[in-house]
C-alpha cells in the first residue's frame, strides 16, 4: 500500500457516458468484474437520466453493548445492519414506471383521436397501487476521474419508498427511488467494483 498522498484517487460520482442506472429481473447473471464497464446486455434496463443529486448510498446499523456485573461493557453486537440507494429518475418511459409500479402494473399502447385519426399517441398506462415489488438486480456506474471507474452491484434490492412527486413548473418530474439493498446469499448488500486505468 502506498504510503503517501495520491491526488488520482480522489473524485466525484459523475455518471459514465452510455448510462449510469441499471436494473434487472432478480437472478440475472451479474456480468464479470471487466464486462461490467461495456455493455450489460438485453436482461439489463437502463432508467435513463437522473436528477443532479446523483445517487445516495447509505448505510444504517444499530448496536447493542453487552455488559458484565457491575456495567462495564465487554463486548459491542451489531443487531441490524441496512444499505439502501436512492436516486430520482427524470426521464418519463415505461423501465421507470414499470420499476416504480410493477411489470404487470404498466403497459404501452397506441391510440388516435377521432377528429385526427392520422395522429396517434404513445400510451404508457401505469397503475398506482401500494403492492410490494420484487426484487431486483441494480447495477450504478460511476466516473470518479478520467482513470477510474467505479460500479456498485446490489444483487437483491427491492424498492421500499417511492418519493413525492411535486408538479409544480420547476423541477423536472419525477419521483425518488430508495432500494434497500438486501443481502444476498453469501450476506453481501452491495458489490463495488473501483477500476483504475495503470499507466503503459
Amino acid at each position: 500500500m502506498a504510503s503517501f498522498n495520491d491526488a488520482t484517487n480522489v473524485g466525484v460520482g459523475t455518471p459514465m457516458v452510455d448510462g449510469a442506472i441499471f436494473i434487472a429481473p432478480a437472478g440475472t447473471e451479474v456480468p464479470a468484474p471487466l464486462a461490467l464497464l461495456g455493455d450489460l446486455g438485453s436482461d439489463y434496463d437502463a432508467f435513463g437520466y437522473v436528477s443532479t443529486d446523483g445517487v445516495t448510498i447509505a448505510e444504517d446499523g444499530e448496536t447493542k453493548e453487552i455488559q458484565a456485573w457491575g456495567g462495564k461493557t465487554v463486548k459491542v453486537i451489531q443487531t441490524s445492519f441496512k444499505e439502501t440507494a436512492a436516486f430520482t429518475p427524470i426521464e418519463i418511459n415505461e423501465t421507470v414506471l414499470a420499476q416504480q409500479y410493477g411489470s404487470d402494473n404498466v403497459s404501452v399502447s397506441t391510440v388516435s383521436t377521432s377528429d385526427t385519426p392520422a395522429k396517434k399517441y404513445s400510451v404508457i398506462t401505469a397503475k398506482h397501487t401500494g403492492a410490494t415489488l420484487p426484487s431486483k438486480v441494480l447495477v450504478i456506474k460511476t466516473c470518479p476521474t478520467d482513470e477510474m471507474v467505479i460500479v456498485y452491484v446490489a444483487r437483491n434490492a427491492q424498492l421500499t419508498e417511492r418519493g413525492d412527486l411535486a408538479l409544480d413548473g420547476e423541477k423536472a418530474q419525477g419521483r425518488q427511488m430508495t432500494y434497500t439493498c438486501n443481502a444476498d446469499s453469501d450476506g453481501v448488500t452491495i458489490t463495488s467494483y473501483t477500476y483504475k486505468l495503470q499507466a503503459a
